[in-house]
């Protein structure tokens, strides 16, 4: 509530300036054309007692060239204000140029998870807050599912930022099959991921263009199997437009079962060797969650799954359980 009523303060504050700066130009523009007549005036009657039908001429001639001037005046006017957002856009990529990401050397153009990832020794500590992680040793084997779970702000997510390398570690490795993630390039190795959060992000478009979005080269066998594979297929052919059916913005004409569905197979389009999902279910009842999971489970021989979880069945159907507390992981242990 706070930050909304700071964000509406100051858009109501730009423009109440914008409205006070354009009426204060409208202002001086009208004043000073009307000063200019007069004194036009004043000199053609006055000095040069010009006749009454040359006059007529000159005022003709000169309010067809007033719109032009005042026309001019305004594109001046716009180009002024525009300039500060220029001037603000080319900081912002000169700052985004200075920090672009190092996406390691490029050495695989395809790279295939065979084993396992390792966190070795890493920890991680943003600029502005103490150590978030704290010399973490972890490993995730492939054809597994790894389930971790902790207290709100411990640092899970962040965890899963530096295994797909938007995070770097500030000490310590990520190996992929005992291969440095730098040696690997982090765009080939976010190839092989898919990343499922519970925001379920869903455009106003058909659930064709969604899930190909996610692959663009996929094809419609691709899709279907995704489908099929998220236990979604059938609902969907049971819709009056099939796949073509447009699912609102944000999917707000599916229901939270049919949308988590339709965003789990826009993950598996993708035919990742890792499949992340970061509380990907909390806004869900317990009979979706339970079909959800199911759904997964069945997944974990074609590829590894990751999950950050603050529920308790999602931990009692891993494989790997950790908690992670204060920093640190550890085996996760039934209370």
């Amino acid at each position: 509530k706070d930050s909304l009523n700071i964000i509406s303060n100051r858009m109501l504050n730009n423009q109440l300036a914008h409205t006070r700066q354009k009426a204060t130009s409208d202002f001086t523009y009208d004043v000073g054309t009307a000063i200019l007549i007069c004194i036009f005036l004043y000199i053609v009657f006055q000095v040069y007692n010009e006749p009454v039908l040359d006059l007529m001429i000159l005022i003709y001639i000169f309010s067809r060239i007033l719109p032009a001037f005042k026309s001019c005046f305004s594109s001046i006017q716009t180009l002024l204000n525009i300039v500060p957002i220029i001037n603000d856009v080319r900081e912002r990529m000169l700052h985004f140029e200075k920090y672009e990401e190092n996406i390691g050397l490029a050495v695989r153009k395809d790279y295939t998870l065979k084993d396992s990832i390792e966190l070795k020794n890493v920890s991680f500590q943003y600029s502005d807050k103490k150590r978030t992680i704290n010399n973490v040793n972890l490993q995730i084997k492939k054809g597994r599912i790894t389930s971790i779970t902790g207290a709100s702000g411990e640092g899970k997510s962040t965890l899963a930022d530096i295994i797909t390398g938007l995070l770097k570690p500030s000490s310590g490795a990520v190996l992929i099959d005992g291969i440095s993630l730098n040696e690997i390039g982090c765009k080939n190795w976010r190839n092989k991921i898919a990343y499922m959060t519970q925001e379920r992000f869903l455009f106003h478009d058909s659930i064709k263009n969604n899930l190909l979005w996610s692959n663009p080269t996929a094809s419609e066998e691709d899709l279907w199997l995704a489908l099929r594979q998220s236990n979604a297929s059938e609902y969907i052919k049971k819709l009056p437009d099939g796949i073509d059916t447009i699912v609102g913005d944000r999917g707000i004409r599916l229901s939270g079962g049919q949308r988590q569905r339709i965003a789990l197979a826009m993950a598996l389009v993708r035919k990742p060797d890792l499949l992340i999902l970061d509380e990907a279910t909390n806004e869900l009842d317990e009979f979706n969650e339970k079909e959800i999971y199911d759904t997964i489970f069945h997944l974990k021989d074609r590829m590894t799954i990751f999950i950050i979880t603050h529920r308790l069945s999602s931990m009692k159907m891993a494989d790997d359980a950790y908690l992670f507390k204060d920093g640190e992981i550890s085996k996760w242990t039934e209370i």
